[in-house]
């Protein structure tokens, strides 16, 4: 395939002769776009005409510059050696292009900002992390502001974003939102299932941003029998070829790395299981040189005929089929005790609580952007109700959810639905990790204003209750 052989070649050549190749592909020769290597039929995509405007060529060898400098000096600075074939075997997963290039030209036309936004764990929820070198990247390859967003909050999981990612991030503000949670649905056992329900949701917002699968790797998971395999495999691989996402691996990326045993360089000294500084710059040079191949594409596109550029008015059409869940979650909506850098209010609030209280299970930690708050009870007998209300929406009834934070030592509550007692659910928040875990309450629950309430089963344990969140059945 054509994008994988010029990855490759990225990643064995110095700056300048990146530079010289690059303007000469953009100025001489026909260049095809990255591949749709999709192997269902997608659904189609709406296209309009771009007249009127122009990308200011004379920039071009300048920007590619700047930005290839920028990659070599990242190189320099990182232990890991950026090796053939690396660059390739993380990046073989590309799909289609075409609501990226939509949104580039919409950048680059208007002069407007960029905005970028992280879901994802605590790999991710960290002052500095590969979202900091992909972001000053880009601005110096697109020459307009790029904006980050971190909502990433350690122990999340894909799960808990498709109900809450809009409490979480401005998503109507978004151009691209980075998806990073290999790790933590595979700690979670959760299979496909999640990752397609938040694909699902970000799919389907009006504004179509585009989304991208970040696979990292973890100290626990590289010590294992097989340390190189994680959900990727049996997520973000099917679902990238299904739904034409973008994915890029780093347990691919660096799996001869791991298999060697040299994996002392690759996780951080103070924790020995996240990913260290190194790791995280590498996944931001990946990135780069992905969305850097969009660029070179779509400038050449424009090069050949400027008055007339063919993009998508808008990223997606209707969805097809989900390929692994039989159901969906519609139009989610979130209470929540989390913080994430990007929302640092409390939406979860109980209108009675005997016997709870709001604790900081952990602090602010530094080096860490987000912040773990939860309604916690460890008395037997008390009671907390909270009050939700379900607008009206195409005559459709909803579910109720509930997400809490596990532990070791945490029991049982039951569950009440405006307070009767045949609607009782038990829920048991024992786990060994201190992990955000989804039950389902109720269902065809009719729209209006309902109440929740929790009762503590038992003595001597703890439960915290982290969110509530509801879905439209369809």
């Amino acid at each position: 395939m054509e994008n994988k052989s010029s990855f490759k070649k990225l990643s064995a050549i110095s700056v300048s002769c990146i530079c010289t190749f690059v303007l000469l592909i953009i100025l001489t020769y026909n260049v095809p776009t990255v591949n749709n290597v999709a192997t269902i039929p997608q659904p189609a995509i709406q296209h309009t005409h771009v007249s009127n405007h122009s990308i200011n060529v004379k920039e071009l060898p300048h920007r590619l510059f700047e930005l290839n400098r920028y990659i070599e000096s990242w190189k320099t600075n990182i232990i890991i050696k950026v090796q053939d074939g690396m660059t390739y075997r993380a990046l073989k997963h590309l799909t289609s292009t075409d609501n990226l290039k939509r949104i580039f030209t919409d950048v680059l036309m208007t002069n407007r900002t960029l905005h970028i936004g992280i879901v994802g764990g605590s790999i991710s929820a960290r002052n500095f992390s590969y979202g900091n070198v992909l972001s000053e990247g880009l601005h110096k390859l697109l020459g307009v502001p790029v904006k980050l967003h971190n909502a990433a909050i350690g122990a999340t999981d894909s799960r808990y974003y498709a109900y809450c990612i809009n409490t979480h991030l401005n998503t109507r503000l978004m151009d691209i939102i980075l998806w990073e949670f290999a790790v933590n649905d595979f700690i979670k056992h959760v299979k496909p299932y999640a990752q397609e329900e938040l694909t699902r949701v970000v799919l389907d917002f009006p504004n179509s941003p585009q989304l991208l699968y970040v696979n990292f790797v973890h100290g626990k998971q590289m010590r294992s029998k097989s340390p190189c395999i994680n959900n990727e495999n049996v997520s973000s691989t099917p679902l990238s070829l299904y739904y034409n996402i973008p994915s890029i691996s780093m347990p691919d990326a660096l799996c001869p790395t791991i298999m060697q045993g040299n994996i002392s360089q690759l996780v951080e000294s103070k924790s020995d299981a996240h990913p260290s500084k190194d790791v995280h710059i590498l996944m931001g040079i990946f990135l780069l040189l992905f969305f850097e191949e969009v660029f070179v594409n779509l400038t050449k596109s424009h090069l050949s005929s400027p008055e007339q550029v063919n993009l998508p008015l808008n990223g997606h059409s209707d969805l097809p089929k989900p390929l692994f869940n039989e159901t969906i979650i519609y139009r989610p909506k979130c209470w929540s005790s989390l913080r994430s850098n990007e929302n640092t209010s409390v939406t979860l609030e109980p209108t009675n609580a005997n016997g709870w209280k709001r604790v900081d299970l952990e602090g602010k930690t530094a080096g860490r952007t987000d912040n773990k708050v939860a309604w916690e009870s460890h008395s037997i007998n008390s009671n907390i109700t909270f009050s939700i209300t379900v607008n009206p929406y195409q005559n459709l009834n909803c579910s109720i959810a509930i997400g809490i934070m596990g532990c070791s030592h945490c029991g049982k509550v039951a569950a009440y639905i405006d307070f009767k007692n045949e609607s009782e659910i038990i829920v048991d928040g024992k786990w060994n990790y201190k992990v955000t875990l989804t039950f389902k309450i109720a269902e065809n629950i009719i729209p209006g204003t309902h109440n929740l309430t929790l009762v503590m089963k038992e003595a001597n344990r703890d439960f915290r209750i982290i969110s509530i969140m509801t879905s439209y059945h369809v």
